[in-house]
């Protein structure tokens, strides 16, 4: 049997609790193990349907809050809870398709005790890598799981250097990206926000200050 604390799915909503009921539909009816905790924004206009979900989902940690960008939330939950074996970046368009994706996404890392990265790459998804799964090690030898520069684009930069300094590893098709990129749905008021101008330029600084420190940081890591 897995450790009670051997997987925590992390997720960050914004103005679309209809996506996140399918997202979590699907988590409760797909994984064998683990834990899931969602991130809200407190003045979310649909905040009240966003409530309607956590009697619907008693099993799910639910949090109103900050506004925060997904690499925020990342950081804050997996710090807050800091003692699990590992931890899952999951927004609400992704769709978990295979039962078990849990035990094949953490065995790989699990045969390297416990380092590295493991992606899936779901059906339509352009970009990788896609709902990753990483060691509780890394994010508690460098003290955050995504590089604090990092809001909400560039994960792939940062996650692709972990994997190569740690382990990389890949699962097919077990949870797909349903975003407007993957060519699900449209590009609504919420996507124009999020691919704003600024995060862009968030962006381009974020890969630049990363660049700069990653070897010094991942020395922080003890294999």
């Amino acid at each position: 049997m897995p450790s009670r604390n051997k997987l925590l799915s992390i997720c960050s909503t914004r103005n679309h609790p209809e996506r996140l009921r399918e997202m979590l539909k699907s988590w409760r009816e797909t994984r064998t193990f683990g834990d899931m905790v969602v991130h809200i924004w407190k003045k979310d206009p649909k905040i009240k349907e966003y409530k309607e979900l956590f009697e619907e989902f008693p099993e799910v940690r639910f949090f109103t809050g900050e506004e925060w960008f997904m690499g925020e939330v990342l950081n804050f939950y997996s710090s807050f809870y800091d003692q699990y074996d590992y931890y899952q970046n999951i927004n609400d368009d992704h769709y978990y398709v295979k039962k078990g994706w849990d035990k094949l996404m953490t065995e790989p890392l699990d045969k390297k005790k416990g380092m590295g990265i493991c992606y899936t790459k779901g059906k339509g998804n352009k970009h990788n890598p896609n709902a990753e799964i990483i060691s509780g090690k890394i994010v508690r030898g460098l003290g955050y799981y995504i590089f604090p520069k990092f809001r909400q684009f560039g994960f792939e930069t940062y996650i692709e250097d972990i994997g190569k300094m740690f382990g990389f590893y890949f699962v097919e098709e077990t949870i797909e990206h349903r975003s407007v990129n993957s060519g699900h749905g449209e590009k609504d008021k919420e996507y124009k926000f999020i691919y704003g101008t600024d995060e862009q330029l968030n962006y381009a600084k974020a890969v630049e200050g990363w660049n700069k420190v990653k070897e010094r940081e991942c020395k922080k890591i003890v294999i």
